[in-house]
């Protein structure tokens, strides 16, 4: 094993307690919040959530507040293997439903008791006043990349490399295509390059329609922008930057959610009112990350302050993560005014 690769090792163990508190910051948000609304009767939904770590962290609050019956969980998780290692982690038992009459595909109790269900898609969730999750979710969807070329969108397309029958190679098409046609800037874009990701605008409306009709608040926490990037799909392979053309499908695939266009999806018609996004280090500094981090500090060995601290840094200074992962909350429109007399946590 190389050094570097030790070292990351070496901080990943060290800095481990560390995120699981960053992780109880957005459990300590959904109380918050959840509480300004009154404490309705709630179930938490978690979109993408990979090894299901930071529902596992979320719950170690929830727990010590004695709410575990209070709620159910549900997970939107389209991969068998991914919702099974979920299971695992959370569950003190699971087993698969009968997909003739459920609408989830599986069912588990936490050892505390409470209920969690998976499913496919989002549409299936029950109806009813949830609280949203969604942790490096957006930026994994599907994105088209068009250029403004003579006065018109064409799109990024991929092709075969000329002289070979297995590279790839990018291509801008001759003309619009489908897409492009029907694609429409939010006002005021100025860029000659942007990814637009269709299927995040179709997510979005959803949770639009499910606050304004059954109540609820949503946290979304990815790396992205405000609409001043234009090309950012990239992939990683084994945690390294990898040429996304190059063995396709044996790498991650990533594109930079656009914040600017996702809020004005959400606030389009006036159904939801959006917070954010803010930086990572800025929510983390206005939910007391640093008094957090001094508690930690307290109860951990000498020697081990300088590397906690630097983990810190590495997820709130601005040329590390701080910057680059951003927050943004949704809420119904009702409660526009509320929140003004009440600000959310974590943004103001």
């Amino acid at each position: 094993m190389c050094l570097g690769k030790r070292v990351i090792l070496l901080l990943h163990l060290k800095f481990r307690k560390y995120l699981e508190r960053q992780a109880m910051l957005v459990a300590v948000w959904i109380l918050s919040e959840w509480q300004k609304m009154g404490s309705p009767k709630f179930q938490l939904v978690e979109l993408g959530p990979g090894r299901g770590t930071l529902m596992r962290d979320v719950l170690k609050v929830l727990s010590k507040f004695k709410l575990n019956k209070d709620f159910s969980i549900h997970m939107v998780e389209i991969s068998p293997h991914l919702s099974k290692q979920q299971a695992q982690l959370l569950c003190y038992s699971f087993d698969d439903a009968d997909a003739n009459v459920d609408m989830y595909y599986r069912k588990g109790e936490t050892a505390s008791g409470t209920k969690i269900f998976w499913y496919s898609r989002l549409e299936d969730v029950p109806k009813k006043f949830s609280v949203v999750l969604a942790h490096e979710f957006f930026d994994a969807l599907p994105i088209h990349k068009f250029q403004f070329d003579n006065g018109l969108w064409k799109e990024v397309l991929i092709d075969i490399a000329e002289n070979s029958t297995s590279d790839f190679r990018y291509v801008l098409s001759k003309n619009q295509t489908p897409m492009s046609k029907i694609f429409n800037p939010v006002a005021g874009d100025t860029r000659k390059i942007i990814e637009y990701s269709l299927e995040s605008d179709r997510l979005i409306g959803l949770l639009v329609e499910r606050f304004e009709r059954d109540g609820g608040l949503g946290l979304i926490m990815d790396y992205g922008h405000f609409g001043e990037k234009g090309d950012s799909f990239r992939a990683f392979k084994k945690h390294a930057l990898h040429d996304p053309l190059k063995f396709p499908g044996t790498a991650d695939l990533t594109a930079d959610v656009d914040f600017r266009q996702m809020k004005s999806v959400a606030e389009r018609n006036h159904q939801t009112v959006c917070f954010g996004p803010v930086e990572q280090g800025v929510f983390l500094y206005k939910m007391q990350g640093e008094v957090r981090l001094e508690s930690i500090l307290r109860s951990a060995l000498p020697e081990n302050h300088s590397s906690i601290r630097s983990a810190y840094q590495m997820l709130t200074h601005r040329e590390q993560m701080g910057a680059r992962f951003k927050f943004f909350s949704m809420f119904p429109f009702v409660l526009k005014d509320h929140l003004t007399k009440f600000p959310v946590n974590g943004f103001h």
